[in-house]
């Protein structure tokens, strides 16, 4: 799938209240469980109750290719932040860009092959990651491409050798975070050169300490969906006041979708462009 979202976090207010668009667009869909914050993947749900397509989360399933039109999306998307003079924001809502490659399959569950001078060779998603990294990220410099992921370790191994010493400056690299048993992935985070964030998202537990050193935004939230577990806004008050100390811009994006968020949390900030 991939479309104009409704992630707030992928929409910041332009001077005269409207939002700029932001856009989802997924090379394929499934990705394998990583941490206790996977539990309720509404991903993986929306999958199952759209397409009864759960098989997708498992460990050495084939990942789906979804939208073959997605590369065509890409470059309109940066046509139209081109002509507007902005940066526009894409995620990959849908899969994990550093996931190990897997085959790929389509609807119907079959395998699927592309040519490679001459030979007919199965199509992975390592194939598709090194196409979106190698090409597309050079090519869509008004596109700021915020690569999520639950497993920071993957990012040097599998990016361009050459972001290692000069990161490109529409990318910015996320982990996400739901407990403090997480915390040893931002030191992972903090290895990879460029920009960075963390979705605390969904939170599940108290964090009273967080160093955000090299962090330059932080997204907090609960989890939503009829198996939530339980979110204090308190545990959001606690982050709020350590990004506000740390100087990091802070993002609350829901309680669990039902409770409003109290009022002294509606932050929607965003970092500046480099």
């Amino acid at each position: 799938m991939a479309t104009e979202s409704t992630i707030e976090w992928l929409r910041p207010q332009r001077a005269d209240g409207s939002l700029m668009p932001g856009h989802t667009g997924n090379l394929w869909w499934g990705c394998e469980e990583v941490h206790a914050g996977c539990r309720e993947c509404y991903a993986r749900k929306w999958a199952n109750r759209h397409h009864k397509d759960k098989r997708l989360w498992d460990p050495e399933r084939a990942r789906r290719l979804v939208i073959k039109s997605i590369w065509d999306n890409l470059r309109s998307w940066q046509r139209a932040a081109q002509k507007a003079g902005e940066m526009h924001r894409v995620f990959g809502s849908m899969m994990d860009i550093y996931e190990k490659s897997m085959a790929t399959v389509d609807w119907l569950d079959k395998d699927v092959y592309h040519e490679v001078e001459g030979v007919s060779v199965p199509l992975t998603t390592g194939f598709l990651r090194d196409r979106y990294l190698q090409t597309v990220v050079p090519a869509t410099p008004n596109l700021w491409h915020l690569l999520l992921t639950k497993r920071p370790s993957n990012i040097l191994k599998f990016s361009p050798p050459e972001w290692r010493t000069a990161p490109p400056q529409n990318v910015m690299f996320g982990t996400s975070i739901s407990e403090p048993a997480n915390l040893r992935l931002l030191d992972l985070l903090r290895a990879v050169p460029g920009r960075r964030f963390v979705s605390l998202e969904p939170q599940i537990a108290y964090i009273p300490e967080l160093d955000l050193t090299g962090i330059d935004w932080l997204i907090v939230g609960g989890e939503s969906g009829g198996l939530r577990r339980p979110f204090n806004p308190d545990w959001a008050r606690r982050l709020r006041d350590i990004s506000r100390e740390q100087g990091v811009p802070f993002f609350m994006k829901q309680w669990d979708k039902v409770q409003p968020v109290p009022a002294d949390l509606l932050i929607h900030e965003f970092p500046a462009y480099a």
